[in-house]
């Protein structure tokens, strides 16, 4: 007759290549995982990359566009349309030192 009685060491054997077979599988969920944060932050990091970009060509187009504002040509320019008349010898306000000692 067979004898269909599970043998002690077999068992052994069984639960550790379960134990090791759920450890793996989600071993490779947890990679998996860690990936898909990978490549997420990766894409949330480009498109940083690019709105700093954006606001740095934004920066260089105001500062052309102030710098354009204060070339010679534009305020002689802007006096004639005003009227203005350039002062040879001007005559800045002086005033009297409140706080000479606090200069010392």
């Amino acid at each position: 007759m067979t004898d269909l009685a599970p043998q002690p060491h077999n068992r052994i054997l069984n639960i550790l290549l379960m134990v090791s077979g759920t450890a793996l599988v989600a071993g490779a969920v947890w990679l998996a995982v860690l990936y898909n944060q990978n490549v997420n932050a990766a894409h949330a990091i480009s498109g940083f990359k690019e709105e700093i970009q954006n606001s740095k060509t934004e920066t260089a187009e105001v500062k052309e566009r102030i710098f354009a504002l204060f070339r010679t040509e534009n305020l002689e320019q802007l006096a004639e349309e005003r009227s203005l008349v350039k002062e040879k010898n001007p005559q800045y306000l002086r005033t009297a030192p409140q706080w000479a000692s606090a200069s010392r």
